[in-house]
């Protein structure tokens, strides 16, 4: 077995594993507002109810720009085209017109898309 990286975690021979990774990192200035909605979504992301892979794929593109802003100067493209993907996956939930959306997390999807919104201008 080979094992890469800084911060690598490894469990095998049990059937449940519960890992926790704690990593504190300075956000650069002006990013800290996108840098609390995008980790409220992480912690959120259930409640969106999003469909298949779109859970991951919202997760990814979060981590992506969590990445992006501890950087000295982020990427403000990099930044943006996450952003346009969680708006992307989770606009249909804001619209109502998946088959499972409540009215909760309708409302908690728009909520969402503002508060991105307004935290990256």
């Amino acid at each position: 077995m080979t094992v890469n990286g800084g911060h690598a975690q490894i469990a095998w021979g049990n059937d449940t594993a519960d890992q926790t990774q704690r990593q504190v990192e300075l956000v650069a200035p002006g990013y800290e507002e996108l840098a609390r909605v995008v980790t409220k979504l992480l912690a959120d992301i259930g409640e969106l109810k999003l469909a298949g892979d779109e859970a991951a794929e919202a997760r990814s593109n979060a981590e992506a720009i969590l990445n992006e802003v501890v950087k000295d100067e982020p990427n403000r493209s990099v930044i943006r085209r996450g952003l346009t993907m969680i708006k992307g996956l989770v606009a249909p939930l804001a619209a109502g017109v998946r088959g499972a959306v409540t009215a909760e997390s309708s409302e908690a999807a728009r909520n969402l898309i503002d508060a991105l919104g307004e935290a990256f201008q």
